[in-house]
């Protein structure tokens, strides 16, 4: 894509109400925050060294296209590498993805536990589409969702990471208003958690019941 047309885009992106500018450099306050709770956290000296960043940097933003939809929309992606979060995220990713436990984690899962059953002529299969959903993804209520699956302290450290939002582009702070952007490993995880709660609610207290 022509840098021109690419740069408009992100810029249009970028003055929607999802993100801010922002005034300061916030990377040496996030960095003494994360710096802090790590330290407070009962880790094995090794571990804690690994994830305390020295010299962090801002994580960026990019747009990737999709180039299977209409007029080419961008996908945001903020790349956290070398950010005061980035290692801290690795550790967290194991220790939370197993309280997400999707229902079929693969098409070919999926037919081996429908392919004996059977259908009345009344009975349809229903699929539902979220749309950009780390957009949509409600942070403190996720956080209230892990809360009850982790200790107190590490809960603060996720909850700092789920709640570092900052980013550069060309030389411009910004902060994610809503939701959570794709680019790091927590965010997939968290949003699972998130939409098992929402899909187990509302399977539960729809007025028709499933039969699978």
């Amino acid at each position: 894509m022509n840098y021109l047309i690419y740069n408009f885009n992100m810029i249009d992106l970028l003055s929607s109400h999802y993100y801010k500018p922002l005034t300061k450099k916030p990377i040496q306050s996030m960095t003494n925050n994360v710096t802090k709770a790590i330290k407070s956290y009962s880790l094995d000296p090794n571990i804690q060294k690994i994830c305390i960043m020295l010299n962090p940097i801002t994580p960026m933003i990019y747009g990737q296209l999709k180039i299977h939809k209409k007029d080419f929309p961008f996908r945001p992606i903020v790349s956290g590498i070398g950010g005061p979060t980035h290692a801290l995220s690795k550790l967290h990713t194991k220790t939370i993805c197993h309280f997400s436990d999707p229902i079929f984690s693969y098409s070919s899962h999926f037919i081996k536990q429908t392919k004996n059953m059977n259908l009345d002529e009344n009975e349809i299969m229903v699929i539902f589409d979220l749309i950009s959903l780390f957009i949509k993804i409600h942070v403190p209520k996720d956080i209230d969702l892990i809360y009850n699956l982790v200790d107190f302290k590490m809960l603060n450290l996720i909850k700092i990471f789920l709640s570092t939002t900052f980013f550069n582009y060309n030389v411009v702070f910004y902060e994610k208003t809503k939701g959570k952007s794709m680019g790091s490993s927590i965010p997939p995880v968290a949003a699972n958690i998130f939409m098992e709660q929402f899909e187990t609610l509302s399977l539960e207290t729809f007025h028709l019941k499933r039969k699978f």
